[in-house]
């Protein structure tokens, strides 16, 4: 590797890469509120079985009272369903870029933060389409009982939660070390923080946006976290050098 190369990765660890485009960051979640606010702006007018079938049903959805459309939903459209999505994508990329870093010889310590990530988010992800912890604790119903508990799965949640923060603080040099992951991250933690406001004021019409929007910025932010580190093992160029 030349000085030059070695300056300019140097360059890319302290600094991290830059994957995401501002336009984007700024453009999806406001799609995704549009798309939110069309999805609680509809009456179901009729509800009919499809044609050919005893369990598929058509739905006649009327929207602001003057368009009139036929839908034909599988999963209905909800807050769970989309951040399950969302956990799936983080999961196809952590354990995508685990292979890279195999393959190539990448250091050991990215290569198994991004497979635990992987793991955990498509547990997270089944968890969250399937009531995973709401199975379990319904299963084990000495978990609500436990100081602090209300609910069993609250204690669920609860595990969750110190397995994740475990993880981070294991693996925060390489969170550190990849700035603008960093900056999309506070960001996600700071949306959570209004959505959460928004529950304790009624907001409920803001609160389910602001989460996903949240969760979007979750998916960018590791979005630039693997791109960093696959940048820094020389799996992938930058994006200016590409």
């Amino acid at each position: 590797m030349s000085i030059a190369e070695a300056g300019h990765t140097d360059a890319g660890a302290r600094g991290g890469v830059r994957c995401t485009p501002r336009w984007l960051i700024a453009v999806l979640p406001l799609l995704l509120l549009v798309a939110l606010i069309l999805m609680r702006s509809y009456e179901v007018m009729s509800k009919s079985l499809a044609p050919g079938s005893d369990s598929t049903f058509i739905y006649q959805l009327r929207f602001f009272d003057a368009i009139t459309l036929k839908a034909q939903p599988d999963v209905q459209p909800s807050l769970d369903v989309i951040n399950a999505y969302v956990l799936v994508v983080v999961s196809t990329l952590a354990l995508f870029s685990s292979v890279l870093l195999y393959l190539n010889g990448g250091a050991r310590r990215p290569l198994r933060f991004f497979l635990l990530v992987g793991i955990g988010t498509l547990w997270l992800a089944a968890d969250e389409l399937m009531g995973g912890h709401e199975t379990i604790a319904a299963n084990l119903p000495f978990l609500a009982d436990l100081p602090g508990i209300d609910h069993g799965d609250d204690a669920i949640m609860v595990i969750y939660a110190v397995v994740a923060i475990a993880i981070v603080f294991y693996f925060r040099d390489l969170l550190r070390e990849a700035t603008y992951a960093l900056r999309l991250f506070a960001a996600a933690v700071l949306t959570t923080v209004v959505g959460s406001s928004l529950d304790v004021i009624r907001g409920q019409w803001l609160e389910e946006p602001v989460e996903v929007i949240a969760s979007m910025l979750v998916l960018f932010g590791f979005a630039a976290l693997m791109l960093h580190h696959l940048v820094r093992a020389g799996v992938v160029k930058r994006p200016q050098d590409a």
